[in-house]
């Protein structure tokens, strides 16, 4: 029996884990393109960026690890009775329970893991995402008016002939259809343009300001059609931002330890009191899918006789069903944002899957251990 079990383990913990890579990979560098504007738009270096997007990982972790076991209970059972490597197994005396326990304890393995990083490894990763994400989306960039091409920046158009080293600009362009804030003060809505021989970046308490030298600023009167201009040694002008310059980070639920979740600070509101409060069950609760799909997979691939074609369609309801239970948990887990009882729900549905598809398979988890040197 042990060596039986070091075989079924084997395959499937290599299954489980060439699968997670795979998955982890595909899924990771999709949700990285998402931030590849970043580096376009802040300028920022490739070694930045990556240590952005590696915090994603964790998070991904915990999402696909129970997806993976699943696949690989499935896939490595199926192909033991395809093989007919499970006949010999019972032949010898092994019940379905027995040729379960390596899957089981790869499941244990593998919950377990899951625990650790939705309570500790996660929020400090999606904290670290965050802060980082926010400082660089509000720290401003010179990258935002590439040289000797027109930008476009929240409706403005910008055009600078050349980058000094010192971040000086030479030769500025900008055409504004609606009046922004500047020192000087004008019609409010009339477009305008300005042209500057040189200018550089400030940035205090108030934002973000060109302060343009040498230029000339004209405008369009709307009602005489005739343009005003005149002609400047010096022009502070507002550059525009999507973030206020003393704006502050609020920490998301998902950024917060468990202890926080379940304990808010009194002045916390009542929607992020129960916003806070699924966050927290849904850590707890949503590892013990892990031993749910090890059940599902089990019950579906080691009991009846071998057919290919039947074995293929419960290979397909299995991924079904587990499907279906996780998606019904976290449905009454967003719900009991409104309805405090579908938490009680949540874990109920977890529960009942896991002592249905246990008493299918008939584990005696007494033998879990002892069965292995039998």
């Amino acid at each position: 029996m042990n060596i039986l079990f070091r075989y079924i383990f084997k395959k499937l913990f290599n299954v489980t884990i060439g699968l997670s890579f795979i998955l982890i990979g595909i899924v990771w560098l999709t949700q990285s393109l998402r931030f590849i504007e970043i580096i376009v738009n802040h300028n920022i270096s490739l070694k930045t960026y990556l240590s952005l997007i590696i915090c994603l990982i964790p998070d991904l972790l915990s999402t696909i690890l129970p997806i993976c076991l699943l696949i690989s209970g499935l896939y490595t059972y199926h192909k033991l009775k395809s093989d007919h490597e499970l006949h010999v197994f019972y032949a010898i005396g092994l019940s379905p329970s027995q040729v379960a326990r390596p899957l089981l304890l790869l499941a244990f393995l593998l919950m377990t893991s899951v625990f650790v990083i939705n309570i500790f490894v996660a929020p400090l990763s999606f904290q670290h995402f965050r802060r980082q994400e926010f400082q660089i989306r509000n720290q401003f960039s010179l990258s935002w008016i590439r040289e000797g091409t027109f930008n476009q920046v929240k409706g403005i158009t910008t055009y600078v002939r050349e980058h000094t080293r010192n971040g000086e600009l030479k030769g500025v362009f900008i055409y504004n259809p609606q009046n922004q804030k500047t020192t000087l003060q004008s019609n409010k809505g009339v477009p305008y343009t300005i042209i500057a021989e040189s200018g550089a970046v400030e940035k205090n308490k108030d934002g973000l300001f060109l302060i343009l030298k040498k230029g000339i600023r004209q405008e369009l009167n709307p009602v005489t059609q005739k343009i005003a201009l005149f002609s400047f040694d010096t022009l502070k002008y507002h550059v525009p931002t999507d973030q206020d310059a003393n704006a502050v980070r609020l920490a998301k639920p998902y950024e917060k330890p468990l202890a926080e979740l379940f304990n808010p600070p009194e002045n916390t509101d009542p929607r992020s009191v129960a916003k806070m409060r699924v966050e927290g069950h849904q850590r707890l609760l949503l590892p013990w899918i892990t031993i749910m799909n090890a059940f599902i997979a089990g019950a579906f691939t080691l009991l009846g006789s071998f057919n290919r074609r039947k074995g293929r369609y419960k290979i397909f309801l299995a991924a079904t069903v587990s499907l279906l239970i996780h998606t019904t948990v976290v449905t009454l887990l967003n719900l009991s944002v409104d309805h405090l009882y579908t938490i009680k729900l949540a874990y109920g549905a977890i529960a009942l899957s896991i002592i249905v598809f246990m008493v299918i398979l008939k584990v005696n988890f007494s033998g879990l251990l002892r069965g292995r040197n039998k």
